[in-house]
């Protein structure tokens, strides 16, 4: 259109030419009536060829980098991309919501009713600060993971940079909040016991994030990220807690559903833990027994504080290394690569076919998707009998 200049045969510039100032009136004047007729200059395919096209070489597989070099690069280029300054605001940030969460412990008494809140009190909060946090890890860098998916880099490689990664950020957030809730709550047991009970906490929903930010659109994770938090609680039995008037949401209730979620693993750390500091008739004191009672802590975990932190840690560890391996080498397998794009798109559909079985059903959506296809197809040729 006149942005470049026209050359001739020979190479040089054709000075004389000079792009029409309407092109696309011309175009609509004078080709556009020709343009699909078989007969046109614009339908006739390129010149033959006098003599054929010599065959080229096969393609060949590109040889990539090994598992072990190409985790080297991506775990180098992983710590390069963290922004210091975010890193120090979400943690400064923790320590805020730490101290004003934590503030009641220091103004109160002591109760043995209250030691629940005081030792697992700000997990709620803790958690969704660490899941939307976590969303961009993967969540901000699709076009990138497309490119290397691509262009050969094994998946396995990308997951083990990104939680090499997410192991020592989790590790900072987590020794922050931690030990900033542990001068004001002042517990009895020890530090790292505290310490490695939150950073399992913080583990497991740095992996939830990671997984559900690469699975789903930025929108749509966000919103789950925010929820999940709140029906993790409903579902590890925080929310009735040991009050025997909310027995059908507390732990001994929801005993199979709260054993996949991390709020019942480390309250019992934490609390199982807390009583091992006193002595044993303290267990028989009814605020006390009725924790022990209603969280559903085992008498083997009441007894031995390996079995509490162990079954803490050890399930957030199996949540995000095996389960959230398994499911992010998934994605990234199948979502990312151009060749597995035709796949994926069948298991959406598939996946979509119980919405469009209860739509047809009771037909609640009917007449508003119908509006919406009619007027989608109400311009399109042949509209009346799409078969698309």
């Amino acid at each position: 259109c006149g942005l470049e200049p026209r050359k001739l045969a020979d190479g040089t510039v054709d000075k004389e030419f000079e792009c029409p100032r309407s092109l696309f009136a011309e175009w609509d004047a004078k080709h556009a009536k020709h343009a699909l007729s078989p007969t046109s200059r614009w339908n006739g395919g390129d010149a033959a060829r006098s003599q054929p096209v010599a065959a080229g070489n096969p393609l060949q597989r590109r040889p990539t980098l090994p598992l072990r070099t190409a985790v080297y690069y991506l775990t180098g280029r992983a710590f390069r991309q963290v922004s210091v300054v975010d890193l120090i605001f979400t943690v400064l940030t923790l320590i805020v919501v730490g101290i004003v969460l934590s503030v009641g412990n220091i103004i109160s008494e002591f109760s043995w009713g209250g030691l629940p809140n005081r030792l697992n009190g700000a997990q709620l909060i803790y958690a969704i600060i660490i899941a939307t946090t976590h969303r961009i890890d993967y969540g901000d860098s699709k076009v990138v993971l497309d490119r290397e998916a691509n262009s050969g880099i094994s998946p396995a490689a990308i997951f083990f940079a990104m939680t090499i990664k997410t192991y020592a950020t989790v590790f900072v957030k987590a020794f922050a909040f931690s030990f900033i809730t542990y001068i004001l709550a002042s517990p009895l047991q020890n530090f790292v016991v505290y310490f490695v009970s939150w950073y399992g906490l913080t583990l497991w929903w740095a992996g939830t994030a990671q997984w559900v930010s690469l699975c789903t659109s930025q929108g749509t994770g966000t919103i789950i990220l925010l929820f999940a938090p709140i029906f993790e609680a409903l579902l590890s039995g925080d929310v009735g807690g040991d009050n025997e008037d909310l027995e059908g949401f507390t732990t001994r209730s929801l005993q199979l559903p709260s054993s996949f979620t991390i709020g019942r693993w480390n309250f019992q750390a934490l609390y199982a833990n807390e009583m091992l500091e006193y002595p044993e008739h303290v267990r028989r004191l009814t605020p006390v027994n009725q924790t022990l009672y209603w969280r559903y802590i085992p008498t083997e975990m009441q007894a031995g504080a390996s079995a509490a932190t162990g079954a803490s840690f050890g399930f957030a560890w199996w949540n995000y290394f095996f389960f959230g391996a398994y499911l992010i080498t998934f994605f990234l397998v199948m979502l990312l690569p151009a060749n597995n794009l035709k796949a994926w798109r069948k298991f959406t559909h598939v996946c979509r076919l119980p919405y469009f079985a209860v739509q047809k059903c009771c037909g609640l959506c009917a007449p508003k998707g119908s509006a919406r296809s009619e007027k989608s197809h109400s311009g399109a040729p042949g509209a009346e009998k799409s078969t698309a």
